[in-house]
């Protein structure tokens, strides 16, 4: 499971080390601590028992002569009765002072403690050494100092100090003995478990007083209650330090009994401590237990005990566990900003954490999905993870299509406890042209993981506007267009050549328009350096594409006018707006990156993404002559037709065979708007084209090509009085005409 390190009760041991770690006084000095093992609870205005002290000696002292230090106790606390020497503590002295054990040298010596000297007066305790006599070079103990009674002033609260001082190289400082008129408990829990289900165990939860008797009633009794949904479970108390001689028992205890009594409520919610009799030093219960757990009403997240009933222990609550269900979430870290059309764009990293242990399951497989607009790199080896908590084991990756949107991770083994996996940051993807807005990555698969996780800002390495759109026509040349102002969003967006690169930044204009004459190109701000201006061919379209070099990129912004836009456009251009593409090597290391491994190859949409940024500079608004909107109505066998209400005159009249109307080609292709030189005949074919779609029938098939797709008709085009007649609805409809029939006037209308 995965644990969260949450230490409650740090101020009460980080108070007792402190009267641990005490400096060494002078070069010799080689103690490595003292302490108290037994800090008493005392009452002002008593002759009564305060915890003993150790202290560390350095076996070289001991083998050195008139060594000293001072043991000095509170001014209010008098040293009483006298002083004892021997090898174990006797309660009928009030000071004792026990020789170390022997683990080398002259042990008579040692247990006849005749190398050392031991007065009181007052408050002071002085011990001094005299080892002329005796070999203590190998010795590694301890001097303990028992105060079995000492005399109290009334009124005295606080802390029992021994401040320990030495003009010498015995060992220096204070530490805690006993504490009177105060003293309180306090209760933690090391690490916090993640618990998913019934059974699942907590970390030990303890009961800690700083001195003996701090739970100081005798029958106190201290309440833990869970919260809604959770109760108690597999109960198992021990008493440590100042309670270890205490028996535990299912039961209150009777009052002096030297036991630790646990009870349940009825709905196992609250574990209830009972105290048959205080400590005298200073102790710990410790309490193991699991969960059971009501899925129904328990809430997700912290599982926090709330304590009642003694004054003694802090604080009022504790979080004992994190309550998750299985599964696993998505998390983002930092997020880039990169930009599109790059082959080395880096993203940041992002993670995936399980909520409890085994949530992503052994043998399944997690999914990265990519938007259609970005791809993992070529080389699968380059995307880099590592799994930063738990232990969860990754296996083998891999590219689930040959576009390399999908990356495919598998769980080699599960976690046995919660794992986080964290996807490194400086990951290089590659990014289309036209590639914009936040780019996320979608996470699922069977392995039992869902989300997504943002990792990057995309923004487009220049933005493209236009001063102007104004209306043009198709069939004439020189028409001016608006002017165009391309900025970098950084410096450096625009990039200069670097092999396989050409370093230039194309302007395309669409199907149909080209330049007249090459505008002027100026760099208006910043440093970037442009090289000569020309314009090249696009789909067999001379001067369709202004290319302008990147000599060498800019250290500062800049901006680029385009004026003086003169354009070209054929009859073949639909209506709407002209739309002017950025593209070219100095927006984008996209196209010619075939660097992945095999069995991935680069595929041909992705090859076609190369626009980066587009404006619209121009309108055609006007269609060319003959081409005009209309109504005209034929009607069969009559010569007579109109135009807008206008009689013009058939040189065939309209007929009907096999359900359908014929008319001659020219009229039914200059009815539905195709100019006269648009409309072509060779080899018994007829090519009628208007805008961007060319019709071509043959006489005899009954077959039509649009823009070189096949349409099969009911009935074939033919030939008749030397005239080449065609089925008029085929026709008008795909050129774009609504036709209507009239069965009572025996007329067609066809309206564009």
């Amino acid at each position: 499971m995965r644990k969260s390190r949450k230490l409650i009760a740090v101020l009460a041991t980080l108070a007792l080390l402190a009267t641990l770690l005490v400096p060494m006084v002078g070069p010799a000095a080689a103690a490595t601590n003292m302490w108290c093992p037994n800090v008493k609870a005392v009452t002002d205005g008593t002759q009564t028992e305060i915890g003993s002290l150790f202290i560390d000696i350095d076996p070289g002292i001991l083998s050195r002569t008139d060594e000293s230090m001072e043991i000095k106790l509170p001014s209010d606390v008098d040293l009483i009765g006298t002083v004892g020497k021997g090898t174990a503590n006797d309660p009928a002295k009030e000071i004792m002072v026990v020789a170390p054990v022997s683990v080398g040298g002259d042990a008579n010596a040692i247990n006849n403690l005749a190398w050392l000297t031991a007065t009181k007066d007052t408050n002071k305790l002085t011990i001094t050494l005299d080892a002329s006599n005796a070999n203590f070079s190998s010795l590694d103990t301890y001097l303990r100092i028992y105060f079995n009674k000492v005399d109290i002033e009334s009124g005295f609260e606080g802390e029992i100090k021994a401040t320990v001082t030495s003009p010498t190289n015995f060992p220096a400082g204070s530490v805690v003995l006993a504490n009177c008129g105060g003293g309180e408990a306090e209760i933690a829990i090391d690490d916090v478990n993640v618990v998913t289900e019934s059974g699942d165990a907590l970390e030990d939860i303890t009961i800690e007083e700083n001195v003996g008797g701090a739970v100081k009633d005798e029958q106190e009794t201290i309440e833990l209650t869970l919260p809604k949904g959770f109760e108690w479970s597999n109960l198992n108390i021990t008493g440590a330090w100042g309670f270890s001689g205490h028996a535990v028992v299912n039961a209150i205890p009777t009052p002096g009994q030297m036991k630790i009594g646990w009870t349940l409520s009825t709905d196992k919610d609250t574990l209830k401590l009972h105290l048959g009799k205080k400590s005298t030093d200073k102790g710990r219960i410790i309490i193991k237990a699991k969960l059971d757990i009501d899925e129904t009403e328990a809430d997700l997240g912290d599982v926090e005990v709330e304590l009642s009933g003694a004054t003694d222990v802090k604080p009022d609550t504790l979080v004992v566990a994190k309550y998750a269900e299985y599964g696993a979430t998505v998390k983002e870290g930092t997020v880039a900003e990169v930009f599109a059309g790059r082959s080395d764009a880096k993203i940041n990293e992002f993670y995936i954490e399980e909520n409890s242990a085994g949530s992503l399951y052994e043998g399944r497989s997690i999914n990265l999905t990519l938007p259609s607009w970005a791809r993992w790199p070529g080389n699968i080896n380059d995307v880099k993870y590592t799994v930063d908590d738990g232990n969860i084991v990754l296996g083998d990756k891999k590219y689930v299509d040959d576009e390399r949107h999908i990356l495919k991770i598998k769980v080699d083994t599960k976690s046995t406890s919660a794992s986080t996996i964290k996807f490194k940051k400086d990951t290089k993807i590659e990014l289309a042209p036209n590639a914009k807005g936040d780019l996320e990555i979608e996470v699922s698969g069977t392995a039992g993981v869902s989300g997504k996780v943002k990792v990057a800002t995309v923004k487009a390495p220049v933005t493209i506007t236009a001063s102007a759109t104004p209306d043009v026509k198709i069939g004439m040349s020189g028409q001016a267009a608006g002017e165009l102002t391309i900025t970098e969003v950084a410096a450096g967006a625009l990039m200069e050549k670097e092999a396989p690169y050409d370093g230039k930044l194309k302007l395309e204009l669409p199907p149909g328009v080209v330049y007249t004459s090459l505008p002027k190109v100026e760099v208006t701000e910043g440093n970037v350096d442009l090289g000569t201006v020309t314009t090249e061919a696009k789909d067999d379209e001379t001067n369709r594409v202004l290319v302008i070099p990147v000599n060498s990129e800019s250290t500062k912004a800049s901006t680029i006018k385009i004026s003086n836009i003169k354009l070209t456009l054929f009859r073949t251009v639909p209506e709407g707006p002209v739309t002017v593409k950025v593209k070219g090597d100095a927006v984008q290391k996209t196209s010619k990156d075939r660097t992945c491994t095999a069995p991935y190859v680069e595929s041909d949409e992705w090859m076609n993404l190369t626009t980066v940024v587009s404006a619209n500079n121009a309108v055609v608004t006007t269609p060319a002559p003959g081409e005009l909107k209309a109504k005209v109505v034929f009607k069969i066998g009559d010569a007579k037709y109109t135009v807008n209400g206008v009689e013009q005159t058939l040189d065939v009249a309209p007929y009907i065979k096999d359900g359908r109307t014929f008319i001659p080609v020219r009229y039914a292709a200059q009815a539905c708007g195709v100019t006269p030189e648009n409309i072509l005949f060779s080899e018994g074919k007829v090519t009628l084209i208007k805008g961007d779609k060319v019709i071509q029938l043959t006489i005899g098939s009954n077959v039509m090509l649009i823009n070189g797709t096949g349409i099969t008709m009911d009935v074939k085009a033919e030939i008749k009085d030397g005239r080449t007649m065609l089925p008029f609805r085929w026709v008008a409809q795909a050129l774009g005409a609504k036709v209507t029939w009239d069965e009572a006037t025996q007329t067609v209308t066809m309206e564009l």
